[in-house]
């Protein structure tokens, strides 16, 4: 059974959504005086502008001051920052945070450092075979494509034989010639290339120097390196020990003064922390410091590392002996080159040994 209703017209069916009313919107007092306003300022702006126009000539562009006088006011607050901003707050300081525009550094900046990778002895072998083979790869391929002329053979005693062929058959003597010849050229071409490569006795100075200038021990804001400095106590110094510091110390550019006191000696020196290692080494574990007679007991004697540190430059020019009648003549020297602190800070207890010379 049907449900329509033959009585309602199709037309007149209601639609699925109800009409809804429009709510009261009031607008802000002072919107249509300030549109009105404006609407007056740009009327009264373009006729000022026709009447210029019909004074001056249709082709002429109006100035910069009549574009600059149609120009809006920059407002104090825009509009999407009117909700942050409270109306009654005159305070400079608020919550808001203001970051600062990023600016490019005036000095250039360093370039990093990249220290190659440690090899094992077995790992550089391998690397020096690997580079050898791809070298004789490629000199082949360019015998092979004839950009090269072909090597010539590397006769040897012990296989000229199979290489001459009948010619070593035929003329034994005058092969075994040949052959010595190849190797008399082998081996002063083999010695040429190594005196090419040797040091002369200046470079070898020179590399000697750079080895001990190395710096290790880090650098200054400005890149020059730091001065390492180190301060030792010893037992009383002897002539022995006098030609080892000095030719050590000279050797590793070592500079500072080695004092010889009535019972001890102090030593100040300066230089790179590589040499500065080396010589604490020498004075503290390798010498040997004034044994005892024999038969008398054994006492273990040895220097002493009491101050380290730095410096931005170096305070002395040279390795030099001096010797001190007095603690006062040392203190004298030690200020002259601004290290007087060193004598506070050295241990009172001298270490005893046998006297000196």
């Amino acid at each position: 059974m049907s449900r329509e209703n033959p009585y309602l017209s199709e037309g007149m069916r209601p639609s699925g959504q109800r009409k809804t009313h429009r709510k009261l919107q009031f607008n802000e007092p002072g919107r249509f005086a300030s549109e009105a306003e404006a609407d007056r300022k740009a009327a009264k702006l373009a006729s000022l502008s026709r009447s210029i126009e019909q004074r001056l000539g249709d082709d002429q562009v109006l100035s910069d001051a009549i574009l600059a006088m149609a120009r809006e006011a920059t407002p104090d607050v825009e509009w999407w920052d009117e909700p942050f901003v409270a109306s009654d707050s005159n305070f400079l300081i608020s919550s808001k945070v203001f970051h600062l525009p990023p600016m490019p550094a005036g000095a250039p900046q360093p370039i990093p450092i990249v220290k190659p990778m440690m090899l094992t002895r077995i790992e550089q072998r391998k690397l020096r075979r690997h580079r050898r083979l791809e070298a004789q790869k490629e000199k082949r391929e360019q015998i092979r494509l004839g950009l090269l002329p072909p090597e010539e053979s590397k006769l040897k005693m012990s296989n000229f034989m199979k290489v001459l062929g009948p010619i070593a058959l035929e003329e034994p003597t005058r092969a075994e010639a040949l052959v010595r010849r190849q190797i008399r050229e082998r081996t002063a071409k083999h010695e040429q290339a190594n005196a090419e490569r040797a040091l002369t006795d200046e470079q070898r100075r020179i590399k000697k120097i750079e080895y001990w200038r190395q710096l290790g021990g880090g650098t200054l804001s400005a890149g020059s390196p730091l001065v390492h400095i180190a301060a030792f106590q010893t037992p009383p110094l002897g002539s022995k020990e006098r030609f080892k510091l000095i030719a050590n110390g000279g050797q590793m550019q070592l500079h500072g003064l080695l004092l010889r006191l009535p019972d001890r000696g102090l030593i100040v020196v300066e230089g790179s922390l590589r040499a500065i290692t080396h010589y604490r080494k020498l004075l503290t574990v390798r010498m040997k410091w004034q044994p005892g007679k024999p038969g008398e007991e054994e006492t273990e004697v040895s220097a002493r590392l009491f101050w380290q540190g730095t410096a931005a430059k170096p305070s002395f020019q040279r390795l030099a002996w001096v010797e001190c009648a007095s603690y006062g003549e040392a203190r004298i020297m030690l200020k002259e080159a601004g290290f007087e602190h060193i004598l506070k800070t050295a241990p009172e207890d001298a270490p005893e040994a046998a006297p000196a010379i």
